[in-house]
């Protein structure tokens, strides 16, 4: 039963509630989750989260690509081979947005996330810039990008364009604009990975 279904959207977006929420609803039919997130919380992915502060550019790029390419091979391809869930809270979407603010080329960003396995399901999250910069206010610490300005915007920009580039790729991508109760969204992307798993499982 296994599928890789990963979630993105702009900071403050409310991916992480998310994913619990569905995570905790397919626990109880019985299937086995694997919640992971990036940066990981392999080497490569705390040293990463450290140093983006101070690093950009090529430089960051690199870096996040390493830890991915790390964090597929130790933790995703690992749980697939052994029939499980994975739910993924951020993938190749953040580079081509977060890396993309940075002033990254998007055909470099591509290029370094050509061996990467793609997600049965790539859920984007979507909310309005005003809705996100409220809940981005209710955080304590922000990172270099969430402290932006005008960082709402750009990524609702920036995810748009993300959109077409995954669809180009050949993924299936699901919108899901968390303006809507949770309730709303939660039944949307619990739904749309059951009817996955059932059409992996019949393949």
């Amino acid at each position: 039963m296994a599928g890789f279904f990963a979630f993105d959207g702009p900071n403050g977006v409310g991916k992480s509630t998310l994913i619990n929420e569905v995570s905790n609803m397919l626990q109880e039919r019985g299937i086995e989750v694997l919640n992971t997130s990036e940066p990981s919380t392999l080497e490569i992915g705390k040293f990463t989260r450290r140093i983006s502060e101070y690093v950009r550019k090529e430089t960051l790029a690199c870096l996040v690509a390493a830890d991915r390419y790390e964090h597929i091979n130790k933790v995703i391809q690992p749980a697939l081979d052994e029939k499980r869930i994975v739910l993924c809270d951020r993938y190749i979407a953040s580079s081509l947005v977060l890396q993309g603010i940075d002033g990254v080329d998007e055909q470099f960003i591509l290029n370094l996330c050509n061996n990467m396995i793609l997600p049965d399901i790539y859920f984007i999250l979507i909310a309005s810039p005003y809705t996100i910069r409220k809940r981005l206010k209710e955080r304590e610490n922000l990172t270099r990008f969430e402290r932006e300005s005008k960082i709402e915007y750009l990524e609702v920009e920036y995810f748009k364009n993300a959109v077409t580039i995954l669809e180009n790729m050949g993924i299936e991508v699901y919108e899901i604009n968390t303006d809507n109760s949770p309730e709303n969204c939660i039944q949307q992307v619990l739904e749309a990975i059951l009817v996955k798993i059932k059409q992996v499982e019949m393949s």
